[in-house]
């Protein structure tokens, strides 16, 4: 954001501007302290906004794989980016806020890959991977999730967490990990939005009757669905309202891109509950975030 002195603030500024990032790129010598700069690329696109939710607070142990990122800007450079003095993932909390469990960890992105086919316009390949510049250290509240292979059956019963907005109308997220059970709809049912939705590459979920759903500060969140993570949080409209579905980046139909992107280096076995095996990098928490998500508003609207 920029052009505007309020930072969370809604602002009736008209020279503000909210642009999602593309990638960032820190530098290689950077250990915490030094060299702590980093350039963010942005894509010019308009402003994508909104979506809302219904959540019941959540356990850490319930979504030990969720992270949320935390981001602090200084400084203009040039025409294509942005410095800033550090992105840093926090999981093994449900307070991001502040500490509240001594399971939490914060650990430093040393690099971000965003999908090469990612369309800001469309939001097709919403999604990115993020390398840490040290492995996660699992516990019964930070640990990885499967990556579904398949995409679920339309009255699929699914989770979604997160810390975004609880409200349409409401300014700031919520402090506490809040989670949600929606279900996946058929793809003639959510084409019926006046929107773009790719079948091949995006997946619907939601209540009919509305108030239950993800909201913007939700983006890059998960779509659980059968212990497994089956979808990424993108755009929708408005918030929770009736007859209108959240739409999710389907990680079926990306996960050829996602193994390969991830498991380059430094490939290890690991195994969900469920048993499936996975292949993670090992300087990987398996968080796919939105590659907007650093901005906070991500959601497509049409107000």
């Amino acid at each position: 954001m920029g052009g505007d002195v309020h930072l969370q603030e809604t602002s009736t500024v008209k020279d503000r501007q909210e642009i999602g990032v593309l990638r960032i790129t820190i530098h290689p010598k950077y250990d915490g302290v030094s060299y702590n700069f980093a350039i963010l690329e942005r894509k010019a696109a308009p402003l994508l906004f909104t979506e809302a939710l219904v959540y019941s607070d959540v356990d850490c142990a319930s979504v030990p794989f969720e992270v949320h990122e935390q981001t602090m800007f200084c400084a203009g450079i040039k025409e294509g980016g942005l410095q800033t003095i550090g992105l840093v993932i926090m999981g093994g909390d449900i307070n991001k806020d502040r500490r509240s469990s001594r399971s939490r960890q914060e650990i430093d992105v040393a690099r971000i890959t965003t999908h090469e086919r990612f369309s800001m316009s469309m939001l097709s390949y919403d999604y990115s991977i993020l390398e840490l510049v040290q492995p996660v250290i699992e516990s019964k509240n930070f640990r990885p999730i499967a990556l579904a292979r398949t995409r679920p059956y339309p009255g699929t019963k699914c989770q979604v967490a997160g810390w975004g907005l609880l409200s349409e109308h409401s300014h700031q997220g919520s402090p506490l990990l809040m989670y949600a059970n929606i279900y996946i709809t058929d793809f003639e049912e959510c084409s019926t939005m006046p929107m773009y939705i790719d079948n091949e590459t995006m997946v619907c979920a939601g209540v009919p009757s509305g108030g239950v759903d993800s909201c913007t500060g939700d983006s890059g969140g998960p779509l659980i669905c059968d212990n497994k993570l089956a979808g990424i949080v993108s755009f929708g409209i408005g918030c929770a309202r009736k007859g209108t579905y959240g739409v999710y980046s389907d990680v079926a139909s990306g996960l050829k891109w996602i193994l390969r992107h991830s498991g380059r280096r430094g490939l290890r076995k690991l195994k969900s509950n469920a048993n499936t095996e996975i292949n993670m990098k090992g300087t990987m928490e398996i968080s796919l975030k939105f590659a907007a998500a650093l901005n906070m508003f991500h959601h497509y609207s049409l107000r």
